[in-house]
C-alpha cells in the first residue's frame, strides 16, 4: 500500500514531462493554437513533394489539352492523379483550373484559365486628354504603385495605364509611378507597399478552389519557386497564404492572399486607394482585409472574373477623374461609381449576368485637394453660382470641396441642425431632410437621403448664395445613383 502514492506521483511526473517535450517543438500564436517554432519541411522536401508533382501533372494536362481532350474531362482526370499523392488531402476541378489542398497546410494548383481575355462589348475609350493643367505642381507629397506580374501578356493595355498615371500624377503632386513588371513584381514586393496613396495591382486572379464555392482569391505574383523561399515564409506557405501554383505550360508562380499583403503592409492615415485590378477582386476577403486590416482608406474591385480591357479602362477612366486638379468638384470613388458617363458594368455572355466594378470604404476619399480660398476669392466669387458634392452622414469635420465661380475651397463638415420632413423628386416621395450642413459658415447646404429597393438616392441643392445671411436659394436638385 505504501508503493501507490508513490507509483500515482510519478505517472503523473512522467505524463507532465512528455506533454512538455510534446510542447516544446510548438509556440502558441496568442489565441489559443499552436504553431511550429520551426519549418516541419526543407525547401528541398517542398520541391519534392509539392513542385515536382504539380510540374508533372501540369505537363500531364497540358499535353491532354493539346491532344484534344475536353477540358474538364482532362482536369478531371488530373484530380484523379492528384489524389493518388498520398500527400494531397484532396484536389478539386473548376473554371479557372485544379485546386490541391495538401495535407502539410500547403495550397496549390494547376492555374489553366484565367478567364480574363477580352470578348463581348469593348468598353468606351477612356477619352484622351484635351488639355494640360494650369496648376503649378508643389513638391511631391503622395506616392503611387503598380505592379504587374503579368506584363508579358498584357503589354498594349499596361502601357495605356502607365501612361495614364505618368500623365495625371505630377499636377496632382504625386512622385512619379513606381511600376514594377513581370519579374520586378516578385514576392517581396508585395511586402513594401505601405506609404503609397495609390496601389494598384494588375494581374490575375483565381477563385479557389473554384468560383461557386470560393473560400478565397488568390493574385499570382511574378515569383517563381525557390526553395530559399520556404526559409523566409514558412509559415505563410503552411497556412495557406502564398499557394503554389503551376502555370499551364508554365513554371510553377506563388500567389499571394489579401491577409499575406495585411500582415506587411500598413495605410493608416494615408487616405490609400487599393486598386484590385485582377479577377474576382471584390470576392473572398479582399475587400474586408485590405480596408480593415491593412488600413486602406479605400479598396475597388470586381464581382467576378474581369475582362483585361475593361479592367483597364475602368481604371483609367477613375483615376483621370480623381487625379483631375482642374474639376469644379473633386470627384470620390463612390460619386465616380454613380457617374454614368462612363458604364460600370458590363453583359457577360458565359454566366448571364452583369460582370460591375465595386467599392468599399470611406466614400468621401479624395486623391487631390483644390487649393485653399482667401476671404477675398469667396467674397468675390459668393454671387456665382454654387454646387457642392457631400455624402449625408459624414461625420463632424469631414474634409470636403466645392466651388463658387472659377475659385476651388476647402471645408469641413458641420452639423448645425436637422429636424424631420417630407422631400419629392418629380412628383414621387423618396425621403426625409436629415439637416442642414454647414461649411466653414459661408454656405447652408439641405440635403436628403434615401434608400429604396437597395438603391440609395441623394439629392444635392445648389443656388446662389449670400454670404452672412445664412440663406440658402436653392434653384437646382440633382439625384445621385450608388
Amino acid at each position: 500500500m505504501g508503493s501507490g502514492p508513490r507509483k500515482h506521483f510519478s505517472s503523473i511526473f512522467l505524463l507532465l514531462l512528455s506533454l512538455a517535450i510534446a510542447a516544446a517543438g510548438c509556440s502558441s500564436s496568442g489565441d489559443g493554437s499552436t504553431e511550429p517554432a520551426t519549418p516541419p519541411m526543407t525547401g528541398e522536401e517542398v520541391s519534392d513533394q509539392v513542385v515536382a508533382p504539380l510540374d508533372s501533372l501540369g505537363d500531364i494536362l497540358a499535353d491532354l489539352l493539346d491532344a484534344s481532350m475536353d477540358t474538364t474531362a482532362a482536369m478531371d482526370s488530373v484530380v484523379t492523379l492528384f489524389e493518388q499523392d498520398p500527400n494531397v488531402d484532396w484536389a478539386a476541378s473548376g473554371e479557372q483550373g485544379v485546386a490541391v489542398q495538401y495535407k502539410n497546410g500547403i495550397r496549390g494548383g494547376i492555374f489553366v484559365d484565367p478567364q480574363d481575355e477580352p470578348e463581348g462589348v469593348d468598353p468606351p475609350n477612356p477619352a484622351p486628354f484635351e488639355m494640360e493643367s494650369g496648376r503649378a505642381a508643389k513638391a511631391a507629397e503622395s506616392k503611387a504603385i503598380f505592379l504587374n506580374p503579368s506584363n508579358y501578356e498584357r503589354r498594349e493595355y499596361a502601357e495605356a495605364i502607365m501612361d495614364n498615371y505618368d500623365h495625371l500624377l505630377t499636377p496632382a503632386d504625386f512622385a512619379p509611378l513606381v511600376s514594377l513588371l513581370d519579374l520586378d513584381a516578385g514576392l517581396d514586393a508585395y511586402t513594401h507597399l505601405s506609404g503609397n496613396r495609390i496601389v494598384h495591382i494588375y494581374s490575375h486572379g483565381w477563385a479557389w478552389p473554384h468560383s461557386w464555392s470560393i473560400e478565397e482569391v488568390y493574385l499570382m505574383t511574378g515569383e517563381t519557386w525557390m526553395e530559399s523561399l520556404y526559409e523566409k515564409y514558412w509559415r505563410e506557405f503552411h497556412s495557406g497564404d502564398l499557394p503554389l501554383v503551376k502555370e499551364l505550360r508554365g513554371p510553377a508562380k506563388i500567389f499571394v492572399s489579401p491577409a499575406f499583403i495585411a500582415a506587411h503592409n500598413s495605410f493608416s492615415n494615408l487616405g490609400t486607394l487599393f486598386y484590385g485590378g485582377f479577377c474576382f477582386s471584390f470576392l473572398g476577403s479582399w475587400p474586408t482585409v485590405i480596408t480593415e486590416k491593412a488600413h486602406a482608406a479605400g479598396y475597388m474591385g470586381f464581382n467576378w472574373s474581369v475582362y483585361t480591357n475593361w479592367n483597364a479602362a475602368w481604371n483609367q477612366n477613375l483615376m483621370k477623374k480623381m487625379l483631375d486638379v482642374d474639376r469644379e468638384i473633386s470627384i470620390t470613388p463612390a460619386l465616380w461609381l454613380s457617374d454614368e458617363s462612363f458604364p460600370k458594368q458590363y453583359w457577360y455572355d458565359r454566366g448571364g449576368f452583369w460582370v460591375s466594378v465595386r467599392y468599399q470604404g470611406d466614400p468621401a476619399l479624395r486623391l487631390v485637394d483644390p487649393p485653399e480660398c482667401s476671404d477675398t476669392e469667396m467674397e468675390e466669387a459668393f454671387s456665382g453660382y454654387a454646387q457642392i458634392h457631400v455624402f449625408t452622414g459624414a461625420p463632424q469635420g469631414t474634409k470636403v470641396s466645392y466651388r463658387y465661380g472659377k475659385v476651388h475651397c476647402d471645408g469641413h463638415v458641420k452639423w448645425t441642425e436637422s429636424w424631420e420632413g417630407e422631400i419629392g423628386y418629380n412628383g414621387e416621395y423618396w425621403g426625409a431632410m436629415l439637416g442642414v450642413l454647414n461649411i466653414e459658415n459661408y454656405q447652408d447646404v439641405v440635403i436628403a437621403q434615401s434608400t429604396i429597393m437597395g438603391v440609395t438616392r441623394e439629392a444635392y441643392m445648389a443656388g446662389t448664395a449670400f454670404r452672412g445671411s445664412g440663406i440658402f436659394f436653392p434653384v437646382e436638385m440633382k439625384v445621385k445613383y450608388y
